[in-house]
């Protein structure tokens, strides 16, 4: 499965909520979810005004977070631009609180969720079970070091864990190509563009779109435009199997 999250999308579908619990926001998808038992994966992007609360919550499909601009706290954490948040299925966090500013973050699941679980009104709902929680500052290269990128550069943000848990950036100088790198157990990993742009057959992707390959997919190439990219890779263990009982 490959599926493509293009801005053209997310505009089209930008849509404000307002929660019974003071929760206010805009969110903006960037595909329509497959139905899928295996993968069924989201990305969308939530626009969170100032000094709004997304209360404490949990979901039960993992999920990583991009925290793309504005500051604020998630729990007793500082949000600054392009904090990266990782919160395992079941595992409580937040709340998450914007500054004085707008708050836009993006959350990206392999799996589809339902919808998040506000504490301590769905408790109840809460199973035991592993809980895991990662946070990463993630830097980008300053324009001049971009530019000047004469060959391929890959860095582990987050080591592979055993079960396919992972973060990785990929950095391709210009008119590059490159091919897909699967963490042993991940159900697949979205490759978001965070600099430049790339190119998957005849689609070009520019900053923020992504997409998503799942572990079936093995043979995959990409390639950088006339400008060197910047890329964020974060790969998706599968739920615990202590959650399926």
């Amino acid at each position: 499965m490959v599926i493509f999250g293009t801005q053209q999308t997310a505009d089209s579908n930008r849509a404000f909520f307002k929660r019974e619990n003071g929760h206010e926001y805009w969110r903006s998808d960037y595909f329509e979810s497959p139905n899928g038992a295996v993968c069924s994966p989201q990305a969308y992007l939530i626009e969170q005004p100032a000094t709004i609360v997304n209360p404490t919550h949990f979901h039960i499909q993992n999920q990583f977070q991009l925290f793309t601009s504005g500051e604020g706290l998630i729990g007793r954490n500082q949000i600054t631009p392009l904090l990266i948040h990782y919160a395992g299925a079941y595992t409580g966090y937040g709340p998450i609180i914007s500054g004085s500013d707008t708050l836009n973050y993006i959350t990206f699941r392999a799996i589809r969720d339902p919808g998040a679980k506000f504490l301590p009104e769905t408790a109840h709902e809460f199973k035991k079970g592993p809980k895991r929680h990662i946070t990463y500052s993630l830097s980008l290269m300053l324009p001049e070091q971009r530019n000047n990128l004469s060959h391929t550069e890959f860095e582990w943000i987050h080591p592979p864990e055993v079960d396919g848990l992972a973060i990785s950036m990929l950095r391709l100088p210009s008119s590059t190509t490159s091919s897909i790198v699967h963490t042993a157990n991940s159900i697949g990993y979205f490759v978001v563009v965070m600099k430049g742009s790339i190119r998957f057959g005849d689609r070009q992707m520019s900053t923020y779109e992504n997409v998503f390959i799942s572990s079936d997919i093995d043979e995959f190439e990409y390639s950088s435009g006339i400008e060197p990219a910047e890329l964020l890779m974060l790969h998706f263990p599968p739920t615990d199997s202590t959650y399926d009982q």
